[in-house]
C-alpha cells in the first residue's frame, strides 16, 4: 500500500510486483486484474472523500494503508470481488449461480478456468467429483477413453452413433464383440508406436 502514497506509477508497482514476488504470468495477470477491480475503486472513493489532498487521506486512511493486501488465488470462480460503496451495497450486478447464467456465460467461465487450471486438472477434478457421488463406474469409462488414441475414439463414438443404441442394452455378444476389437486396435495402435 505504499505505493499509494508515495505517488508511485502503476509500472511502479507492477515492476515491484515482478521482482519481489515468484508469480508465474498467469498470476501477475490475475493479481493486477484484482487491484484493478478491487484496489483502485476502493483508493479512488477513499482519495475524493479526502477531497483529493494527500496529508487527509493518510489521516483518514491510517488503518487501511497499513493493512496488507491479500490476494487467493484459489478464488477462480470468475465471480466478481465484492467491492463495497459509501451506502455499503454492492455495485454492479448481482452474482448468479452457474445453473441460472447463459450458456455463453458458462463457455466463458469453463475458458476462463481451463486457462488457469489446464486440461488435465479439470479432468483430475471431474473424476474425482463423479467418484464422491458414487459414478465410479461412469468415471472409470472416462479415464479408459481418455487414454486410447483419437482414432479409437472417433471410432467408439462412431460406433455408439450409428448403432443408435445405449451401451447398456448390448446383447454380451455384441459387447464382447465390441471390447475385443477396441482392445485389437489398441495393440495395433501400441505396435505402430514402438515400430516408429
Amino acid at each position: 500500500m505504499a505505493f499509494i502514497t508515495q505517488g508511485k506509477h502503476i509500472s511502479t508497482a507492477e515492476k515491484f510486483l515482478k521482482d519481489n514476488y515468484n508469480l508465474t504470468e498467469t498470476e501477475f495477470t490475475c493479481v493486477k486484474s484484482n487491484i484493478q477491480k478491487t484496489l483502485l475503486p476502493n483508493f479512488k472513493a477513499k482519495w475524493a472523500a479526502g477531497s483529493r489532498k494527500k496529508d487527509r487521506f493518510i489521516v483518514n486512511n491510517l488503518d487501511w494503508l497499513n493493512k496488507d493486501y491479500v490476494f487467493d488465488f484459489d478464488n477462480t470462480d470468475g465471480s466478481t470481488p465484492e467491492i463495497s460503496t459509501p451506502s455499503g451495497r454492492q455495485r454492479g450486478k448481482p452474482c448468479k449461480g452457474y445453473e441460472e447464467s447463459s450458456e455463453s456465460t458458462k463457455k466463458r467461465k469453463a475458458t476462463k478456468m481451463i486457462r488457469h487450471s489446464g486440461v488435465d486438472q479439470i479432468t483430475f477434478s471431474y473424476l474425482q467429483a463423479l467418484r464422491s457421488i458414487g459414478e465410479i463406474t461412469h468415471a472409470k469409462i472416462i479415464e479408459k477413453v481418455k487414454y486410447l488414441s483419437p482414432e479409437l475414439q472417433n471410432g467408439l463414438l462412431n460406433w455408439l452413433d450409428h448403432e443408435g443404441q445405449d451401451v447398456l442394452s448390448l446383447s454380451q455378444d455384441k459387447a464382447l464383440a465390441m471390447y475385443t476389437e477396441l482392445n485389437k486396435q489398441e495393440q495395433i495402435s501400441v505396435i505402430k508406436d514402438s515400430c516408429r
